[in-house]
């Protein structure tokens, strides 16, 4: 299409940030992954959708970013950047059992 991961980013991403859309974001970086699954900065983009997706108060959306990491690029560093903040989340959602676990699996 020549289109580039940073064009798109910037039009789709960039703007709904600006204006606070922690959701539109996400979404357009949910996207953005979906159109660059094997792009490098893939991972990134959807360790980026799960923090807004928190953002928004989306936790079921964020959790399932920050799963999609570790599923899709477990050998990426990021994917221990996810099972963190997965850890996170569960925990504030009163799962320390879950938090435990995910953090015992941070190399």
């Amino acid at each position: 299409t020549g289109l580039s991961f940073d064009l798109l980013l910037a039009e789709a991403g960039d703007q709904a940030f600006l204006e606070a859309d922690h959701a539109g974001a996400a979404r357009a970086l949910i996207e953005i992954q979906q159109l660059f699954s094997a792009g490098e900065f893939a991972p990134q983009a959807l360790v980026d959708a799960g923090a807004n997706f928190a953002r928004a108060g989306m936790v079921a959306e964020a959790l399932g970013a920050y799963g999609a990491v570790i599923g899709e690029y477990g050998d990426n560093p990021l994917a221990q950047v996810a099972r963190y903040r997965l850890a996170q989340l569960y925990f504030a959602g009163g799962r320390a059992d879950v938090a435990q676990n995910l953090l015992t699996q941070i190399i």
